[in-house]
């Protein structure tokens, strides 16, 4: 992989543009928590049209993924809207919606998408809610190694395993894992990332808990990483020339 162009929905949510395809992963949800951000009807118009979601020629995303199906991650309504438009997406989620989907089960489930293997490891979901069912993602064209964290707790032993038994180029990870020292340690002593590209932070105007402040602070206080970009504005892309 040469290229990487990644592209912000609101709160977790994304779209990777790879050379074998484009994925969005938790990008599409429409309910408003008290501290996260949600799609507007605007963002959603956005993401149906612009080409880091759907492509130059507009054909769509070749996957729509999600790492579990908490409202700030997931919407069925908009997973309904994206299927008619795009009938030959695949959907794919962890728990069961609609008759057509890929079902993401057991300790873990791939798929391809070209030459590119995408992986959903089963994880214990942080806080209270650690045992809905809930995944993290690995993505490997066999040159470029990706790890997204999706709301894996800062404890669980199979991501920390997963983490230290593969080389890590690029690391999407929850802003938790910035406000405790243990967080961060497995960033800077075990993943190892070039890149760092930190998620799940509302938008300005949203952020009644000053999450983002608190983020940044956090970013700043690791070591060994160069490149550390986090997603908190509308439409922000970020372009990763990993050749």
């Amino acid at each position: 992989m040469d290229k990487l162009t990644v592209s912000f929905s609101a709160c977790a949510g994304m779209s990777l543009s790879m050379p074998d395809g484009i994925l969005w992963i938790d990008a599409l949800h429409d309910k408003k928590t008290t501290v996260y951000s949600t799609l507007s009807t605007e963002l959603i118009d956005y993401m149906f049209n612009d080409s880091g979601f759907v492509g130059e020629d507009k054909h769509g995303p070749d996957i729509i993924a999600f790492t579990h199906c908490h409202t700030d991650h997931f919407s069925s309504r908009l997973c309904r809207i994206a299927k008619s438009n795009w009938p030959d997406t695949r959907l794919m989620l962890p728990h069961s919606y609609f008759p057509e989907q890929l079902l993401i089960d057991g300790d873990r489930t791939d798929t391809m998408l070209g030459k590119t293997r995408i992986s959903f490891i089963r994880s214990r979901h942080s806080g209270k809610e650690r045992l809905h069912k809930s995944y993290f993602m690995h993505i490997s064209d066999g040159e470029t190694s990706i790890l997204i964290s999706g709301d894996t707790s800062l404890s669980d032993p199979v991501f920390k395993e997963f983490a230290a038994e593969n080389h890590i180029d690029i690391a999407f990870m929850n802003y938790t894992w910035l406000l405790f020292a243990k967080g961060r340690s497995v960033i800077e002593d075990i993943i190892q990332p070039k890149y760092l590209i930190i998620s799940h932070l509302p938008f300005e105007e949203d952020d009644k808990a000053k999450l983002r402040g608190t983020a940044f602070k956090g970013a700043s206080m690791l070591k060994g990483i160069d490149d550390i970009r986090l997603l908190t504005e509308p439409k922000q892309k970020e372009i990763l020339i990993l050749k």
